[in-house]
């Protein structure tokens, strides 16, 4: 890959791991789920809309005008959603490069007496990640009530 060595001098490994897992899963979701799915959802709704035109027109034209308000807040959910998942990520990140440096270096730590003090940033740590995931669930709750 192009990146030069001072890249992954500065970038902890736990950082890498968890971004090249992501990726993956993700990329993986889109082709094992998301092109079948869309496809599904696509024809679906074709069939709808002949259907609503072909029993009503005129109800189907008012059943159509919600779409302008789902559009707005389907973008603002994406904008939202976005940040928020994000700050999960990097959260994750960081809980991953603590645990796997804490991991390896356990013995310097153990030997200058601050597993207490340690302890206290894996709290933190694992504080922001609760509270990032804690609001992309807010999110969906909001946009997926059911």
């Amino acid at each position: 890959v192009g990146f030069r060595l001072k890249f992954f001098d500065r970038t902890p490994i736990g950082r890498l791991v968890t971004r090249t897992i992501s990726d993956v899963e993700a990329l993986a979701d889109v082709f094992s789920e998301g092109l079948a799915a869309l496809a599904g959802d696509l024809l679906q709704i074709v069939f709808i809309l002949i259907f609503m035109f072909y029993t009503d027109w005129r109800l189907a034209l008012v059943s159509l005008s919600t779409i302008p308000l789902m559009l707005l807040s389907t973008y603002i959910f994406k904008e939202k959603i976005k940040v928020t998942f994000n700050d999960v990520r990097n959260a994750v990140a960081n809980l991953n490069s603590f645990v796997q440096e804490h991991l390896t270096g356990i013995s310097v730590v153990q030997i200058f007496g601050s597993e207490k003090r340690e302890f206290e940033k894996f709290k933190e740590i694992n504080k922001e990640h609760r509270s990032a995931h804690l609001k992309s669930v807010l999110y969906y709750s909001i946009y997926f009530p059911v």
